[in-house]
């Protein structure tokens, strides 16, 4: 997933006291919120700690950078997968819905004399996710967190004006489409809400958000892929795995796949002509011609009035093969893969 600008400004110097354990909500985010996990890392050594465990490098992200990474056990096997985002006096671990609270006693476990500290924020995380505009960028809140905006990949933004409580933002582009999520507990995304002035349509709501998702080809871990799968089977090696960064949790695995050049089975994103809900498509086989099962749609939503998009764990092999998929029903959908 493409990031743009590689430069970092840092957020007010204030802003790392800031403790979010110590909100309480009083006011629920609408319904059509996304699900995001979220964990805070802390301590002088939490950098070094952190790119001991995961796929990318994060010695090098400077206050203000972020990358995507997997986290994984020493067989390559995915444990978690989001976005690492570098402040002043922390780090952030951005995750699609999955078991944060796993992640958070899988690298606690590790830690014996570093001085690091992990922090489950998840209970009481709420996201907001915007389309990236001019309008967005220009209102009040920004002012001052960005500076540079086209450098500033992540960092923090007053809730309001009248206030020193701040939300955590990052900006990404899913499937060429720019975004800004921002994050914080149910009481700070109600009032960042109520104190910002832009159309409705700017906001993106979570089914919108799942076409994007799966578009991007961004799996969410427990659904698309899980421990039984291996980092580079998500095919998303060129922006969420090192192979210059040296030696990490999972690392020789992986570089054994870099040498072989491919893996035997892949994410990929699946378009089948017909309609059917969501229900009926995921869990179903994709199969070929000759009714060889090649895959498993994961995720799906509805491309348009004739065809669905979804995810599927397909093998590589037969991923330019045209694929066929029996519902329930009876009613048979026929597509291919996208390429890559």
């Amino acid at each position: 997933m493409p990031f743009f600008g590689v430069n970092a400004r840092r957020q007010p110097a204030n802003s790392s006291s800031v403790n979010f354990q110590s909100e309480t909500s009083t006011t629920m985010p609408a319904a059509s919120e996304p699900d995001f996990s979220r964990l805070r890392v802390t301590g002088k050594d939490r950098a070094k700690f952190l790119h001991n465990f995961c796929t990318n490098n994060i010695k090098t992200l400077t206050a203000g950078t972020a990358c995507e990474v997997f986290f994984t056990d020493v067989k390559a096997r995915i444990l978690a997968h989001g976005y690492v985002l570098a402040f002043d006096s922390f780090h952030e671990i951005w995750m699609l819905p999955g078991d944060a609270a796993a992640l958070a006693k899988h690298l606690s476990k590790y830690v014996i004399t570093e001085d690091v500290t992990v922090t489950d924020f998840s209970t009481d995380n709420h996201v907001v996710v915007f389309r990236e505009t001019p309008e967005l960028l220009a209102l009040p809140p920004f002012h001052g967190a960005a500076e540079n905006t086209r450098d500033t990949l992540c960092g923090q933004l007053n809730e309001s004006a009248d206030t020193n409580s701040y939300v955590t933002f990052l900006r990404v582009t899913w499937a060429s489409e720019r975004l800004i999520a921002i994050a914080g507990s149910a009481e700070q995304i109600s009032t960042f809400r109520r104190n910002i002035s832009i159309s409705s349509d700017a906001e993106v709501d979570s089914d919108e958000l799942e076409s994007l998702r799966i578009r991007e080809r961004f799996p969410v871990i427990g659904q698309d892929m899980s421990n039984e799968n291996l980092a580079p089977e998500a095919e998303r090696n060129s922006v969420a795995v090192s192979y210059t960064k040296g030696c990490y949790l999972g690392q020789e695995p992986i570089a054994r796949l870099d040498a072989i050049g491919h893996v035997n089975r892949a994410l990929r994103v699946i378009e089948l002509s017909g309609d059917c809900s969501r229900q009926e498509i995921i869990g179903r086989s994709l199969l070929t011609a000759d009714n060889a099962v090649v895959g498993t749609v994961t995720s799906a939503v509805q491309g348009n009035a004739q065809s669905i998009v979804g995810l599927a764990m397909v093998k590589v092999n037969s991923a330019t093969q045209p694929v066929f998929c029996e519902l329930a029903s009876g009613v048979k959908l026929s597509g291919r893969c996208q390429p890559l």
